[in-house]
């Protein structure tokens, strides 16, 4: 694991497709993801 980039929101927007930007929203706003891990160029949750 590295520490995360510095990442602005239109960055990841454009490496998203509408619908993963849609579902990241409501993953953020339920609160079902509290941390997250930079591997290997991705942004995943970590449980």
């Amino acid at each position: 694991m590295t520490d995360l980039p510095s990442l602005k929101e239109n960055q990841i927007r454009q490496r998203a497709t509408p619908q993963s930007w849609e579902r990241g929203l409501e993953y953020f706003h339920s609160g079902a993801v509290s941390h997250v891990v930079w591997r290997d160029g991705a942004l995943t949750p970590h449980r």
